[in-house]
């Protein structure tokens, strides 16, 4: 009978050749080359479909027909000098008294902020509530205009409360034919239904610019207005366009402005808004490029020299001169 053949364990292999034992153990651990394959070809064909999806979005570049964004009177005449809640630097922000500084100093445009009180006015002040300016305890939301002025009254009785918390109505009939950016500063239907029926009332489509942060509020505007209003992007459309900036790749807009400040964040230095590149991918389609808040004389100059359409400033007479040297100098 033929004596069986010995089986060699790993403890024995070990015993006799521990070098061939550590190798064997060493190769056990690794993939396998087929597996190894899989992980490539997986790979390549990710990379690959990266690839098509970019190439895919250049040929929508050159292949898709594009039509810029028609100009509205508003945004002619420009670089525009937008008066920042009046003249903030000089003068109460918000006030009529500012607004009439601002366009003494050559504003071109008041910027103003608002806000819907209980009673449906539409007040205008770029805080929610009165505290921080007026000392006022008193939230717009959740307050009427007669309590909001009473309130303002009995904390500052020498001055015209209306004067102090004027409504959209009051600084409409006040500047009439002065050019108006506003902000709409509640995420609201209601604020935005008001504001383009407020601004039907007066007949000042043609003067006016909507703004907000929310894109929520501002579509609702789009379709109270019947897109009649000019108005510049929300945050995330802003974003969304700059992404189309970064993969060379048209957007449509549904916005006629960029309201933006020269730097995304701070803390994110690489992503510019500021340069004359992204300035002229902007006026490819169309849009004006505002700026805000610029005070400082040397970066106005800067930013009208990268093309900007408009300066954001809480300084109109610094901004006015500004844009004076810079259309003398193009």
């Amino acid at each position: 009978m033929a004596s069986p053949i010995p089986v060699r364990t790993p403890a024995a292999a070990a015993a006799v050749d521990p070098i061939g034992a550590d190798v064997a153990v060493a190769e056990s651990a690794q993939p396998s080359r087929p597996l190894r394959r899989r992980w490539r070809r997986r790979l390549v064909i990710l990379i690959g479909l990266v690839a098509a999806a970019y190439a895919g979005l250049w040929m929508v570049r050159w292949t898709r027909d594009f039509t810029p964004v028609a100009t509205r009177r508003f945004l002619t005449g420009g670089p525009l000098v937008f008066a920042h809640r009046g003249a903030a630097a000089l003068v109460a922000e918000h006030t009529l008294v500012g607004y009439r500084r601002a366009l003494a100093d050559g504003a071109d445009v008041l910027e103003l902020d608002v806000h819907l009180a209980r009673d449906g006015a539409i007040v205008v002040s770029h805080d929610k509530d009165l505290e921080r300016i007026y000392g006022v305890a008193k939230t717009i939301a959740d307050s009427d205009l007669p309590a909001l002025r009473a309130a303002l009254a009995a904390r500052q009785p020498a001055a015209d409360p209306a004067a102090l918390l004027p409504t959209l109505d009051e600084v409409m009939a006040a500047f009439p034919g002065a050019r108006l950016n506003i902000e709409l500063k509640a995420d609201s239907a209601a604020l935005a239904d008001a504001v383009a029926t407020a601004i039907e009332r007066h007949g000042r489509g043609d003067e006016v610019l909507v703004a907000s942060f929310h894109k929520g509020a501002l579509e609702r505007f789009r379709r109270a207005s019947g897109g009649r209003v000019a108005t510049s992007a929300s945050l995330s459309e802003a974003a969304r366009f700059y992404a189309c900036y970064l993969l060379s790749v048209p957007c449509r807009p549904d916005y006629e402005a960029l309201q933006v400040p020269p730097r995304l964040r701070a803390s994110w230095p690489q992503f510019h808004l500021d340069s004359a590149e992204f300035v002229a991918f902007a006026h490819r389609h169309g849009l004006a490029v505002h700026y805000w808040t610029i005070d400082d004389p040397a970066e106005m100059a800067r930013l009208l020299a990268a093309g900007a359409d408009g300066i954001m400033t809480n300084d109109p007479a610094r901004a006015a001169a500004a844009c004076a040297a810079g259309s003398a100098g193009r």
